[in-house]
C-alpha cells in the first residue's frame, strides 16, 4: 500500500503543483499589435467586410521630416467607379482579448468550485485568500468617445494637406506617367514595376500624396512620420469598394527589396489567409474579441459592427523580396476558438451547475473506487461511498465513519481511506483540469 501511496503523491505533485505555476502563462494574450506604435516603416490596416463590400482604413506613413511631395499607392480589386475614398484624422484602436482567456478563466473557476468540495480548502481560503487572475474587465462599451473625422467622396478628395485620387491606367506606360506625375519622384522608377500585375485585372490605383507638409503637421500635431500609431490624430485613408472576399494589397511592399517589412491587418470575424502570400515564412494570425468601444473608428465601421465582435489580426514580418502575392481572407473556424466559445457558453447557469454536479459525482466515484481498491481490494462498494463527497468532505467523512462492511462491522482504516480519497480526488481533478485546458493551447 505504501508504494501505491507514494505513486499517488508523486503524480499529485506533478499534476497539481507544476500547472499551478504555469497557469497564467497566456494572460498576456491581448491584442497589442493594433494599438500604440508599431515601429518604423510598418504598415497597419483595419478591414470590415460585410455583404460583398469592403471598408478598409490604412494608416498613412507619408514622408520623413521636412520633405514634400511624398506619396502612397494602394491598389484595390475594383473599378474606379466603384471606389469611395476618404481621408481620416485617426486610425481605429483595437483593444481585444483572445476568447481563450475567458475560457481559461471559466475552466479555472469551474475546477476551483470542484476542488472546494474538500473542506480543508475552505479553511485555506479563509486564512489566506491568494489573488487570482480574473477575466478581462471591459472598458466603456457602446459608442466611441472619439470617432474618426474626415472627408469622403469619389474620384478625388483633399484634406489636411493631403490629396487622394483613384484611377485605372490601361498600360504600364500610362501607369508610369500617372504615378510619376502624382508622386513627383517620391517613388523610384525601378519600384513602379511592382504595380504592373494590377493592370491585367479589374484593379484601381489609389494615390495619396502630400500637397502641403506644413498643413499636414498643423492639422495632425501627434503625427510622427516613419511610425504607425493609434490613439492620436494621425492621417489615415478610408477606402470602400465591392469585393467577394476581404483583401489587403501586400504585393506593393515587394518594392522595398531586401528591407524588412512589418504589416499588421485587422479584419472582422474569424478568417484565415488564403494561399501563401510569402515565398518564405508565413502570415501569422491571431484571433481576438473586441469588448470595448472601438475608438477612432469611422462611422461606416460602427454602423456595421455589433457591440462585441470577433476579429482576426494577420501579421507579416519578412523581407520584402519574399512577398509574392496579396492577402485574401476566407472565413475560418479555428478549433481552439470554437472550443473556447463552447466553454464560455457552458460556463453560464444553469449549464455550469449541472456540469459541476456531474463532474463532482464522477470524480468522487472514481476517487472512492481507487481508495477502496488500494485499501480493501474492492471497487464498486467504495466508489459508491465516495459519492457522499457531493456533500463536501465533511459529508464523506461522516459517511465513512458510519459505514459498515459486508459483515456489518465498522470499517477499518477509515482515516487512511479519507486521506487516500483526498489524494485521489485532487489528482483526478488536476488531470481533468489539464485536459480541459489543453485545447486552449
Amino acid at each position: 500500500m505504501k508504494r501505491h501511496l507514494l505513486c499517488l503523491a508523486a503524480a499529485w505533485a506533478g499534476l497539481v503543483l507544476v500547472p499551478a505555476a504555469r497557469a497564467s502563462a497566456d494572460w498576456a494574450d491581448r491584442d497589442r499589435t493594433m494599438r500604440g506604435r508599431l515601429g518604423e516603416g510598418a504598415q497597419r490596416a483595419a478591414i470590415v467586410h460585410r455583404g460583398g463590400t469592403e471598408r478598409m482604413v490604412v494608416a498613412l506613413d507619408l514622408a520623413p521630416e521636412g520633405s514634400e511631395g511624398s506619396a502612397w499607392v494602394l491598389p484595390v480589386p475594383a473599378s474606379p467607379e466603384g471606389v469611395e475614398l476618404g481621408l481620416l484624422d485617426r486610425f481605429p484602436e483595437y483593444t481585444g482579448w483572445s476568447p481563450r482567456i475567458e475560457a481559461f478563466v471559466a475552466v479555472r473557476s469551474f475546477m476551483s468550485a470542484v476542488r472546494d468540495t474538500q473542506a480543508y480548502l475552505w479553511l485555506r481560503a479563509l486564512l489566506a485568500r491568494l489573488p487570482t487572475p480574473g477575466p478581462p474587465v471591459p472598458g466603456r462599451v457602446g459608442q466611441p468617445e472619439h470617432l474618426a473625422e474626415g472627408v469622403v467622396g469619389r474620384g478625388q478628395v483633399e484634406a489636411w494637406g493631403l490629396r487622394a485620387e483613384v484611377s485605372r491606367p490601361g498600360s504600364p506606360q500610362e501607369m508610369a506617367v500617372f504615378l510619376r506625375e502624382r508622386t513627383a519622384g517620391a517613388i523610384a522608377p525601378e519600384r513602379l514595376g511592382v504595380f504592373e500585375p494590377y493592370l491585367s485585372g479589374d484593379y484601381a490605383l489609389i494615390v495619396v500624396r502630400t500637397v502641403s507638409r506644413a498643413q499636414l503637421i498643423r492639422e495632425s500635431p501627434d503625427y510622427t512620420p516613419g511610425s504607425s500609431a493609434t490613439g492620436t490624430r494621425s492621417p489615415a485613408l478610408l477606402v470602400e469598394f465591392p469585393a467577394e472576399r476581404a483583401f489587403f494589397p501586400l504585393l506593393p511592399t515587394k518594392a522595398y527589396g531586401q528591407d524588412k517589412v512589418t504589416v499588421a491587418v485587422a479584419v472582422d470575424e474569424c478568417r484565415a489567409v488564403a494561399g501563401r502570400p510569402l515565398t518564405a515564412g508565413e502570415v501569422f494570425t491571431r484571433y481576438y474579441e473586441q469588448h470595448e468601444s472601438l475608438e477612432g473608428a469611422p462611422h461606416s465601421f460602427i454602423e456595421l459592427l455589433p457591440t462585441v465582435f470577433p476579429y482576426t489580426v494577420a501579421v507579416v514580418f519578412s523581407e520584402a523580396k519574399d512577398v509574392r502575392d496579396d492577402i485574401w481572407f476566407t472565413p475560418h473556424s479555428p478549433p481552439d476558438i470554437v472550443y473556447a466559445d463552447m466553454v464560455r457558453k457552458l460556463s453560464r447557469p444553469p449549464s455550469a451547475a449541472a456540469l459541476w454536479f456531474l463532474a463532482v459525482a464522477v470524480l468522487s466515484y472514481l476517487a472512492g473506487g481507487v481508495a477502496g481498491a488500494v485499501l480493501y481490494e474492492q471497487w464498486s462498494r467504495y466508489a459508491r461511498l465516495g459519492l457522499w463527497n457531493l456533500l463536501s468532505l465533511v459529508g464523506l467523512t461522516a459517511a465513512v465513519y458510519l459505514a459498515r462492511d459486508r459483515n456489518g462491522a465498522k470499517l477499518t482504516r477509515r482515516a487512511p481511506f479519507v486521506v487516500l480519497f483526498i489524494v485521489s480526488f485532487m489528482l483526478l481533478t488536476a488531470l481533468l483540469n489539464r485536459l480541459l485546458l489543453w485545447p486552449l493551447g
